[in-house]
């Protein structure tokens, strides 16, 4: 009987530690400072906050795909799905679907890089150069 329990306890401590090495990642992607819902914060054009933006933007990054989204005060929404990247001090999105471009944020193209300026847990700050502009987005982690 006692052989019986540790045999069982073995197998159970065993599959408990390979689902625990394991769900940290889904779809390829892991846990890195990228993952989650980003809000934009601020938008920036030639060193100057733009105002017109209507309603809020979100980034949200899963393993290699990007999502934004947009929302305003009635909840209407909108959403774009690409495909991203990590270089050094860089990320690039690429917005690709013929079907569906990307949301209208200045900057923001098909495929655009960024320079990183700043990376944590807490907030990112990225800039580009578009349509010769110089662009800075300031994005706040949510989720």
């Amino acid at each position: 009987m006692k052989a019986l329990l540790h045999t069982l306890l073995c197998t159970l401590v065993v599959l408990a530690a390979g689902w625990a090495t394991q769900s940290c990642t889904h779809n390829g992607g892991d846990v890195s400072p990228w993952w989650g819902t980003w809000h934009v914060e601020s938008v920036e054009a030639q060193g100057k906050p733009v105002t017109t933006i209507a309603g809020d933007f979100f980034f949200q990054f899963q393993g290699e795909v990007v999502r934004l989204s947009w929302r305003n005060d009635r909840y209407d929404s909108a959403e774009s799905y690409g495909n991203w990247s990590e270089g050094q001090g860089t990320i690039t999105m690429r917005f690709v679907n013929p079907d569906a471009q990307p949301l209208a944020l200045p900057g923001l193209g098909v495929t655009t890089t960024f320079t990183i300026e700043h990376k944590s847990h807490q907030r990112i700050v990225l800039s580009t150069v578009a349509q010769g502009a110089s662009y800075r987005y300031t994005l706040k982690k949510v989720v």
